[in-house]
């Protein structure tokens, strides 16, 4: 098991506060704990911005490996431009089911 897939086991385990400002980014500490993981190089996908859109059309409980971190990398990335990003995709459940995906297959 790498350290995103007992990063996701922590996450998916752990109470999410936002906080007083209504940010998971800045006040939850598992979020910024996948924050720093996702930038690791082994994780992070440079390419995202190539990736996302065909990543994006995929039901998450198809993504492989790679894509889960093309779909984390995309979030977490997209907030340093669009604050809230990641608040958002926390909210609507996205976060966890890609984390949840993260446990389900094997690293490629």
């Amino acid at each position: 098991m790498n350290e995103l897939q007992e990063l996701a086991k922590e996450y998916l385990l752990a109470t999410h506060d936002a906080g007083e400002w209504h940010d998971y980014l800045y006040c939850d500490p598992t979020t910024r704990k996948l924050n720093v993981c996702i930038h690791k190089a082994e994780f992070l996908d440079r390419d995202h911005v190539l990736h996302f859109e065909a990543v994006s059309k995929k039901p998450i409980d198809q993504l492989s490996f790679s894509e889960v971190c093309t779909y984390l990398t995309e979030i977490f990335r997209r907030n340093r431009v669009s604050e809230g990003t990641v608040t958002q995709f926390t909210e609507d459940g996205t976060i966890e089911r890609l984390m949840q995906r993260c446990l389900e297959v094997e690293p490629e």
